[in-house]
C-alpha cells in the first residue's frame, strides 16, 4: 500500500561498501549543512519529503535493551512523492545523476546496475530504477493528511497566502495591486509557480539551510524501529487493509506516515556475510509538524489502542502507555535522520488544508469571471483536500 491519494510513498534499504561509509557519512553531511545544495532536489517539484538515515544498528528481538550491531551498515531512503514511481526516478535520474550517484553509489550493487546503457548524464533511468526496485522495502500502510493535493499545490497555496497578504498592506498602490493580482491568478490557476523576486530566492535558500543546522524543521522527521514477531505479521498486514491502522493520525499535525516491514534477510547480496535477522522488524516514521516529543506525544494519545496494536507484542514496550515510559522506549528504538529535505516551506497540517482551500476559492472565482462555463464544472468539483 504505497499510494495515498495522489501521493506514493518510497522506501528502500541499500547496503553500504565498508571502504565508502566515510565517503557516505561526509557527503551527507555536506549537503545537510551547506546553503543551496538541497535546491536541486526541489526542481523535481514532485517531493513532499525526503530523507536518509544511516542504519548501524538494530534494538535486539530479545528486548533487553541496547542495540545489535550489524555486519554491514545500511543507507535508508525514505521519499513522498507525487505521480508514478517511473516518473519519479526517472526524474531524479535526469537532474541529479551527479547527486544520486554520490549518495547511492557507496551502496553495493549500485555501480553494477547502472553501469549499462550510461549516456552522456552518467546514470542511465532504467539501471537506476532497477537498482531501486532491487532494494525497496514493502510498505504496508501509508497517511496522508491531504492526499489530493501535490506538491506544487501546496506551495502555490503558501504563496499564494503571502502574495494576499502583502496586498493586504498595500492598499492604495494601483501598479503594486495590479502586479500582486497578476502573480496571485498565476499562483491560484497554476500549475507554474511563478518566478520569485531575488530576495524571496534568497530566502528559499537560506531558510532551509538554517532549519537543517539547528536541526529544528518545523516539521520534523521520527523513525521508529522495532521487532516484529513472526506470528504477529499476518495480523498487523490484515489490520492494514483500507482504511488502515494509521488513520487515527487525522487528529494530529501528522502530515505523513507510513509503516514498512523490513524483512529477516535486509538485502539479498548473493553472498555470504549478508545480514539475517532473527526476526523481522517493522519501521515506522512520520512528518509531523512541532518537535519529536510533541510527535510521540500525539502517537501515544490518538493512536492509543492502534499504538498497541502495532507494538503492544514488543519487549519492553509500556502497555499503559505511561507518557514517561512511552517516551523512553520510542526514543530507544529511534533512528536519527542524516538528511532531510522537504518539497515547501514547514507549516502545520490545518492551516496547510486551510491555504488550499483558500487557493480553490481564488482558482473558482478567477475562473469564473474569466470563463463562466468552466466555472460551473469546477463547482462540482470536492476542492476538500483532507
Amino acid at each position: 500500500m504505497d499510494q495515498a491519494g495522489t501521493t506514493h510513498a518510497l522506501t528502500t534499504l541499500s547496503p553500504i561498501l565498508p571502504d565508502r561509509m566515510r565517503e557516505l557519512t561526509n557527503r551527507l553531511r555536506v549537503v545537510r549543512y551547506t546553503p543551496g545544495l538541497s535546491r536541486p532536489l526541489l526542481q523535481l517539484a514532485v517531493i513532499h519529503y525526503a530523507r536518509w538515515t544511516v542504519i548501524n544498528w538494530l534494538p535486539p528481538s530479545e528486548g533487553n535493551g541496547g542495540w545489535r550491531g550489524l555486519r554491514w551498515k545500511y543507507l535508508l531512503f525514505e521519499g513522498t512523492y507525487d505521480g508514478s514511481q517511473a516518473d519519479y526516478l526517472r526524474a531524479f535520474a535526469d537532474i541529479l545523476p551527479a547527486r544520486l550517484t554520490a549518495l547511492w553509489g557507496a551502496c553495493f550493487g549500485f555501480e553494477f546496475a547502472t553501469r549499462q546503457g550510461a549516456g552522456s548524464s552518467g546514470l542511465p533511468a532504467s539501471g537506476f530504477q532497477e537498482f531501486v526496485e532491487l532494494n525497496a522495502l514493502n510498505v504496508v500502510d501509508r497517511y496522508a493528511a491531504y492526499p489530493r493535493a501535490t506538491a506544487i499545490d501546496v506551495r502555490q497555496a503558501i504563496l499564494l497566502h503571502e502574495l494576499l497578504r502583502e496586498a493586504s498592506h498595500d492598499l492604495g498602490d494601483p501598479e503594486l495591486e495590479g502586479r500582486l493580482a497578476s502573480q496571485a491568478t498565476t499562483t491560484a490557476l497554476g500549475p507554474l509557480i511563478p518566478r520569485l523576486p531575488l530576495m524571496e530566492r534568497v530566502r528559499a535558500v537560506y531558510d532551509p539551510w538554517r532549519r537543517a543546522v539547528r536541526g529544528r524543521y518545523g516539521v520534523n522527521p521520527l523513525t521508529v524501529i522495532t521487532p516484529l514477531a513472526e506470528d504477529l505479521r499476518a495480523t498487523l498486514l490484515d489490520a492494514c487493509e483500507p482504511p488502515g491502522l494509521l488513520q487515527s493520525l487525522s487528529d494530529t499535525q501528522t502530515h505523513f506516515a507510513r509503516l514498512v516491514i523490513v524483512p529477516r534477510h535486509m538485502v539479498d547480496l548473493g553472498q555470504p556475510g549478508a545480514d539475517v535477522l532473527e526476526t523481522p522488524y517493522l519501521l515506522f516514521s512520520c512528518d509531523a509538524w512541532g518537535t519529536a516529543y510533541d510527535q510521540i506525544e500525539a502517537i501515544r494519545t490518538k493512536l492509543g489502542d492502534t499504538a498497541d496494536l502495532i507494538w503492544g507484542r514488543c519487549s519492553g514496550y509500556p502497555s499503559d502507555r505511561n507518557r514517561e515510559a512511552f517516551h523512553a522506549w520510542v526514543d530507544s528504538h529511534t533512528l536519527p535522520t542524516r538528511y532531510y529535505v522537504s518539497g515547501y516551506p514547514p507549516r502545520p497540517v490545518t492551516e496547510i488544508k486551510q491555504l488550499l482551500r483558500e487557493r480553490d476559492r481564488v482558482m473558482a472565482t478567477y475562473t469564473e469571471e474569466l470563463h463562466p462555463g468552466l466555472a460551473r464544472l469546477l463547482a462540482e468539483v470536492d476542492y476538500d483536500h483532507g
